[in-house]
């Protein structure tokens, strides 16, 4: 009678070293599809390069923007309407904080962007200044906030928007 035949032949130090760099190779294979499968999310980098927000809610912040700085300017001097100054002054702050996240596709260089979040962040830094100065009934401070608020406004229309 015959012996039974082995499974499996013994490994040699050649075998041993082939199968295990196909199992390297198997698994670096099934990462690399693994990690092209997967979603892509962008960096927080890359999300300032592209348009966060649609221009619709651009429209509806700068909407927001306009009707609450034109009211500010009829009722600033009456410290009776300081908590609704700091209304307007936080529904202002909201509408530029969305407004900050969206970069204007005119714009063609980084330093055009930079420009942009910089004069942004004055702006919402003026607006928190100004809703304090309402909530504390400090009249002359509010109202030389809404000055430096008029002037970041004017100065971004000239800079920032195509037809100036």
């Amino acid at each position: 009678p015959k012996p039974p035949a082995a499974a499996t032949p013994p490994l040699s130090g050649d075998d041993t070293m082939n199968r295990s760099s196909l199992i390297v190779l198997a698994v670096a294979l099934i990462a690399a599809v693994s990690l092209t499968l997967m979603p892509a999310r962008p960096s927080a980098a890359a999300d300032r390069d592209e348009e966060v927000i649609s221009n619709d809610d651009v429209r509806q912040a700068m909407a927001v923007l306009t009707k609450n700085q034109k009211a500010l300017r009829k009722q600033m001097r009456d410290p009776a309407k300081n908590a609704d100054s700091a209304n307007k002054l936080s529904a202002m702050l909201d509408a530029a904080v969305l407004s900050k996240q969206y970069v204007p596709s005119w714009f063609e260089t980084q330093d055009q962007k930079k420009s942009y979040r910089i004069m942004m962040n004055k702006f919402i830094i003026t607006l928190v200044e100004a809703e304090n100065a309402a909530l504390q009934d400090e009249q002359e401070k509010l109202l030389k906030q809404y000055e430096i608020i008029n002037a970041i406004k004017e100065e971004a229309h000239k800079t920032f928007l195509p037809f100036g």
